[in-house]
């Protein structure tokens, strides 16, 4: 079976080595990879995949006729969107396209199937559609071509030693610093007057670029308040050896997905990606109560109300870390695994 994961933008790359695993358990399959250089770079050396075929960083027609052509000419039997919504995609989708091959998506914006109509061009040609959790699902009605999956399995990398003092309780924010999808400005507020935390640490666990507004407002603040000994930032992109690392020995995450924010409404139809981190380490979310509601992040979560995230942080830091959470068998690689190929294979 010949099986093609295409990524024609140059991100979500985070989707694509969970998927190379459970495709490659398909006895005889063979897998190749559309994608950029970048992406390319990232992905050459895993043994998931069998051939990397690169395209234009920029799609325009001339790169969209040319992967048209590809698809001919390799006849693959399944074909895979690893992005499958935008303008290049839908541009794509106007051109005629093999009819024996299998076309399937992740679609990371789900509300375009609701209401878009460049979607709806697209889903004449894909004919099914991965979302990245459960409760994106319910949002859009649980139609019957759509799936969840949950792209929580990543490359083994080799740990850089990190040094965590005893007693330390490390809460962890990932992803680079943008006040746009979390609300750093409270979280600063908060610590601030965290007294009843004297061995709590918090790791903004991305790159805060002092050339931004945020990331100034930021490192000027821990330095006017010295707070150099609470709080650890990194003006610079952090090494996967340490961020892994760092994330590993981390007691809690905390996603600061707060509604007074600009980040309002973007998680009714998306995720965090703080949330597949967390799945995937196994450790607990400290989050707010907008969540409560959904069936995955009971019983692995601390909820708080907006304004009470100190409280939260206190009680979370009472209990001592090393806590476990998300260890149901929905987020096994078995599990995942037969839940993405069963939904890809049948008709």
């Amino acid at each position: 079976m010949k099986i093609a994961i295409i990524e024609h933008g140059g991100s979500h790359d985070e989707c694509i080595y969970s998927q190379t695993l459970f495709l490659k358990a398909i006895e005889g399959a063979s897998l190749t990879l559309i994608c950029n250089q970048s992406i390319r770079n990232r992905f050459k050396d895993y043994d998931t995949i069998d051939e990397i075929i690169e395209i234009p960083n920029e799609i325009k027609w001339k790169a969209l006729l040319s992967i048209r052509s590809l698809l001919y000419k390799a006849e693959f039997d399944i074909v895979i969107f690893n992005t499958a919504q935008n303008k290049a995609l839908r541009n794509l989708c106007l051109l005629p396209l093999p009819r024996k091959t299998k076309f399937v998506g992740v679609i990371h914006k789900p509300q375009n199937l609701l209401h878009s109509g460049s979607q709806r061009i697209i889903s004449r040609v894909i004919g099914k559609y991965f979302v990245l959790n459960e409760y994106l699902l319910e949002q859009i009605g649980k139609p019957a071509n759509v799936n969840a999956f949950y792209p929580i399995f990543f490359p083994e990398v080799p740990l850089k030693q990190v040094k965590k003092p005893e007693g330390e309780i490390w809460f962890c924010v990932p992803g680079v610093v943008d006040q746009r999808r979390r609300d750093y400005r409270q979280l600063l507020q908060v610590i601030k007057g965290l007294t009843d935390c004297p061995n709590a640490k918090f790791l903004l666990l991305g790159k805060c670029d002092p050339k931004t507004e945020i990331g100034t407002e930021i490192l000027n603040y821990i330095k006017e308040n010295q707070l150099e000994e609470k709080i650890k930032a990194w003006t610079s992109f952090i090494d996967l050896e340490e961020y892994y690392a760092l994330l590993n020995q981390s007691d809690y995450i905390l996603p600061l997905l707060h509604s007074g924010e600009h980040n309002k409404n973007i998680y009714e139809f998306q995720i965090s990606g703080s949330f597949n981190l967390a799945i995937a380490q196994k450790k607990p979310m400290i989050i707010t109560d907008k969540f409560e509601k959904y069936q995955d992040f009971k019983g692995n979560c601390i909820f708080y109300k907006n304004n009470q995230l100190g409280a939260a942080l206190s009680a979370s830091y009472a209990k001592g870390g090393n806590e476990t959470a998300f260890t149901d068998e929905k987020w096994s690689f078995e599990s995942q695994k037969e839940n993405y190929l069963s939904f890809i294979l049948n008709n």
